[in-house]
């Protein structure tokens, strides 16, 4: 493929001098520390949410609770916190602090239901 088109048989291919040309061209390329491929766009890291007090408290009144989110990676813990957090009613984020520390405290992630 590149320049060359599509290459269907070893006719297509340029002559030998050509590719040796081409070749040469390359490594001298990267001897000379080209870079040809654009620059790969880095990652952007989720944002850090802090852990809410009622959240923290919640926690600290199950211990194996407190000590399996501690445990977690940190996707873990975000997911957690990511769904706590995004709760626009006080009932319906003091429902799901309750529910996240009883699932925490059996060692179970965020979406445990469709983990294989």
């Amino acid at each position: 493929m590149g320049s060359f088109g599509r290459i269907g048989s070893l006719a297509d291919l340029p002559d030998d001098a050509e590719l040796a040309d081409k070749l040469r061209a390359a490594a001298a390329r990267i001897d000379a520390g080209v870079k040809t491929m654009p620059p790969r766009p880095k990652v952007s890291q989720k944002p850090e949410i802090p852990v809410p007090a009622d959240f923290r408290a919640a926690l600290a009144r199950t211990p194996s609770a407190q000590a399996a989110f501690e445990s977690f990676s940190p996707s873990a813990r975000w997911e957690y916190l990511d769904w706590i957090t995004s709760a626009k009613r006080e009932e319906t984020r003091a429902k799901r602090i309750a529910e996240a520390a009883g699932w925490i405290a059996e060692g179970k992630r965020r979406n445990w239901k469709y983990e294989r």
